[in-house]
């Protein structure tokens, strides 16, 4: 391995398919007090509605084991490593992927978001190998980005060549301080897989992190940008707010698109610690500390994207009008995901919010061993999509180099269960289908024999069964990594998943019954 983008690969967008998220189990006396069950709870819920979606996967060490395995649903896979904190979007690999669907991971240097300039625990050396320790549980390559210090927080991507990030934080005394912002700019594009790094000066006031992108701005489609705001002129919040904006409004992404803002008001009032939560931190010697009525760096930019759902952090109390008012902007904004609101304070208490606890893993080729979900703990498979087309009896299975056709097609269609169970006798009938299959449950490892529904027929050869929605949208992007280009649309009922395939780049053809019939012939198929 040399450097990501020498090899072919970039880090997808936060909104692309998953394969799964990395989350760590809390429990550091500093961060979430000497009883941490409160922000347990708040992990637990995040990580039960992420595993309705997609794969889970909690580290844990001998202090948190026992408790995370009494709380999280089964379907959550605990990896057993080491770590000093439960940040995992800043010490977990950031990951990356080529047009084949190989996924790596970077391991950047984590120095606790400053090292001796400014960091806020000493002792991170746990965390700091975090990231290859993760790699190796999930058997994926992992290149070594040190000396480079950088977290998974402090950088967002649209997944189409453009990075965003915050001078207060890249520019800080204790990352990279010999470094000038032209060398970061294109030591990130050269790992992330980029062509432009887009730089505004701030992020949310007070933010321990020098202040991280993901608290203030992240994208939520290619050009598309929610910034976090504040209308109140007494709030330092007000001008640094306007100062990114106006970088922002002229500014233009890798593809030279001006980017539509949408702006997101932080909570009306500081979010301050009280004095009663402050007497239940117990801090380690050199670690920064919290003192009554200190400013907590409370926003709602700090959502995360789950394959079927967008997770917003909501503060409670005195500020449920403004948590109505965020999730109203981002269902507005968001499409096609369900906006879940979370209560999130304990987690801000922390340090940080929801975005800051998860990392995805993106939808491709991931080689661990996973144990298969059933659909009992699966709930987004009630929502069925449509099923396949199939070849008639005993026709031969097609060549293999049909996967390297550029216009490979795929047929989606209802079936009945007399249908599916000869799509389940006939799964590994033909060298193209077993292995398809293989390589489906590898990549994706969310199915057994029990799951219901999906089935993709590719070039009337493969067949398959059993993703929801949010799975569907992982396999679509393995069909688009081998060439394809067009959905075909069966016509027999009216397909809802047309605008799915769209919005992820395909051409849909065959949407009248007569277009149908003449572009696809499959003499004895129903």
């Amino acid at each position: 391995m040399t450097t990501p983008k020498k090899d072919g690969f970039s880090m997808p967008a936060e909104f692309a398919p998953h394969h799964g998220t990395v989350m760590i189990f809390p429990s550091r006396p500093g961060s979430w007090g000497t009883d941490p069950t409160a922000a347990q709870r708040a992990f637990t819920e995040i990580a039960a509605r992420l595993s309705q979606c997609e794969q889970v996967y909690m580290l844990v060490d001998d202090r948190t084991e026992e408790a995370a395995g009494a709380m999280l649903p089964e379907s959550v896979r605990l990896l057993h490593i080491g770590t000093d904190d439960a940040w995992a979007r800043d010490t977990a690999p950031t990951f990356v992927r080529n047009q084949s669907g190989d996924i790596r991971g970077i391991s950047w240097q984590f120095n606790a978001w400053g090292g001796e300039f400014d960091g806020l625990y000493p002792d991170y050396q746990n965390d700091d190998a975090v990231a290859e320790a993760v790699c190796g549980a999930l058997k994926v390559p992992c290149y070594d980005a040190r000396p480079f210090v950088l977290e998974g927080g402090a950088i967002h991507t649209d997944g189409e060549g453009t990075v965003l990030v915050t001078e207060a934080c890249l520019l800080s005394n204790g990352r990279n301080p010999a470094m000038t912002k032209e060398e970061i700019s294109a030591y990130l594009c050269e790992y992330l897989g980029a062509e432009k790094v887009v730089w505004i000066p701030y992020g949310i006031y007070n933010d321990e992190t020098n202040e991280h992108i993901d608290n203030i701005a992240a994208f939520i489609g290619p050009a598309e940008i929610v910034l976090g705001w504040c209308d109140n002129k007494q709030d330092p919040q007000y001008a640094m707010c306007r100062a990114d904006y106006e970088v922002l409004s002229k500014e233009t992404d890798a593809k030279g698109r001006h980017f539509r803002i949408v702006k997101l008001p932080v909570p009306s009032s500081p979010v301050c610690v009280t004095a009663e939560e402050c007497g239940d931190y117990e801090f380690s010697e050199g670690e920064d500390t919290r003192e009554p009525g200190e400013r907590l760096a409370a926003s709602y930019v700090n959502f995360y994207f789950g394959n079927d759902c967008v997770l917003v952090p909501q503060f409670g109390g005195k500020y449920a009008e403004d948590d109505a008012r965020a999730l109203r902007i981002l269902r507005r904004e968001i499409r096609g995901r369900e906006v879940v609101p979370v209560s999130a304070r304990c987690i801000l208490l922390g340090g940080g919010n929801i975005h800051c606890i998860t990392q995805q893993v993106p939808a491709g080729r991931i080689s661990a061993e996973i144990r298969p979900m059933k659909p009992s703990e699966f709930p987004c498979l009630r929502e069925f999509l449509y099923d396949a087309i199939f070849i008639p009896e005993g026709a031969a299975p097609p060549d293999a180099a049909i996967l390297d056709a550029p216009d490979l097609q795929v047929y989606l269609r209802n079936f009945g269960s007399e249908a599916q169970d000869r799509a389940l006798a006939g799964i590994c009938r033909g060298r193209i289908v077993g292995a398809v299959w293989t390589r489906i449950m590898n990549d994706y490892g969310h199915l057994d024999s029990e799951t219901p529904s999906l089935a993709v027929a590719v070039a009337a050869g493969w067949r398959g069964y059993g993703i929801g929605t949010a799975l569907m949208q992982g396999m679509l992007h393995l069909l688009r990594s081998e060439g394809v280009r067009r959905l075909s649309l069966s016509v027999q009922k009216k397909n809802r998943a047309a605008g799915l395939y769209r919005r992820l780049g395909f051409e849909t053809v065959g949407e009248t019954e007569e277009e149908y019939q003449m572009l696809y012939r499959f003499p004895g198929a129903e």
